[in-house]
């Protein structure tokens, strides 16, 4: 059960990115990753972020542990306004907030032993002796499911499966409130992704972590999460308790998303549901409704007027002009 004290609040947050070109680099316009998403994760609590490749999903975990500057909005955390604080002035908070990568490899300094990478990342959390530092690495590596053995090998001699412990032992060893992962078992075989979804279960649990999980993967939200957020060329589309949503999801987005997850609508005897077509250029998006150029329900009111997110009920809320007209069932 999650606390209600907020960890992570973020309101109307905006990240745009200047796109130029020619050899000169003029200003083409800007491509709008992120556009004005508010969201809050309590202590303890799961927030899935879904949404197709392009939806901002990635971006907008980056700006809520400020990797990015955001071009508009407010991001606090645990209470605290970091939206433009200077990184001097965010390191004291950084400990708290760490990132697990979709590329583990990435994370990981090749020329490294595990254990030394570990232990430097203890030291970073609480300095202290070099022995005592090992012996908590050992501890971090059991806590994950790997043997001690494993802090004498470098990165390149681990499993996909292996290293993404790897990682995620490495991220809790500065003893984090609150994790961003991001896209993390997407490039692993089904059946080592239920192991690291399992031990993130685990985690959970023990270390009363908060976290936004993003993926593309709905079944895999629908396991971890409690609630959810999706989102379309940086909009947010419906957002709510992950079992209410997925249950009767009331934008057509989300629906659409839902069927496309093989055997669910067999298994919930829905009609298989599907949106055609490319998803726009954020660079250029519709106006109105940015989803109405592949909406089945789209009228011409959806290219004037710009959906604003409404309540639909305790704790949802959905972007829809017609959501109360529409069968999604």
């Amino acid at each position: 059960m999650q606390d209600s004290a907020a960890l992570v609040e973020v309101e109307g947050v905006r990240k745009n990115f200047a796109v130029r070109a020619g050899f000169f680099g003029r200003a083409r316009g800007q491509l709008r990753a992120v556009d004005a998403v508010d969201l809050r994760i309590a202590c303890g609590e799961v927030l899935g972020v879904v949404g197709e490749s392009g939806s901002g999903k990635s971006t907008l975990g980056r700006l809520v542990l400020r990797l990015l500057e955001p071009s508009g909005g407010r991001i606090l955390f645990d209470g605290v306004e970091i939206t433009h604080r200077p990184p001097a002035q965010i390191r004291p908070l950084r400990r708290r907030m760490q990132m697990i990568f979709q590329d583990p490899y990435a994370s990981l300094d090749p020329r490294m032993r595990i254990g030394d990478a570990l232990a430097e990342a203890l030291r970073v959390a609480a300095p202290g002796p070099r022995a005592a530092l090992r012996a908590q690495a050992a501890d971090l590596l059991d806590q994950v499911g790997l043997p001690a053995e494993a802090m004498h090998r470098y990165p390149r001699a681990f499993s996909g499966g292996q290293r993404q412990r790897v990682a995620i032992a490495r991220a809790l060893a500065v003893r984090p409130d609150f994790l961003v992962a991001d896209e993390p078992v997407s490039a692993l075989d089904v059946s080592i992704q239920a192991g690291i979804i399992a031990l993130l279960q685990q985690l959970r649990a023990e270390l009363h972590l908060a976290m936004m999980f993003i993926s593309h993967d709905l079944s895999v939200v629908e396991m971890l999460s409690d609630r959810v957020l999706v989102l379309y060329l940086g909009r947010t589309m419906e957002t709510g308790p992950t079992a209410q949503v997925f249950a009767a999801p009331r934008h057509p987005y989300t629906r659409a998303l839902l069927s496309a997850v093989p055997g669910r609508d067999r298994a919930t005897g829905r009609r298989p549901f599907a949106i055609a077509g490319e998803t726009p250029s954020p660079i250029a998006p519709p106006s109105g409704c940015v989803f109405r150029t592949r909406c089945p329900f789209a009228e011409a009111v959806c290219a004037e007027t710009a959906p604003t997110l409404e309540p639909i009920g305790p704790a949802r809320a959905s972007a829809c002009i017609r959501r109360d007209a529409i069968d999604l069932g």
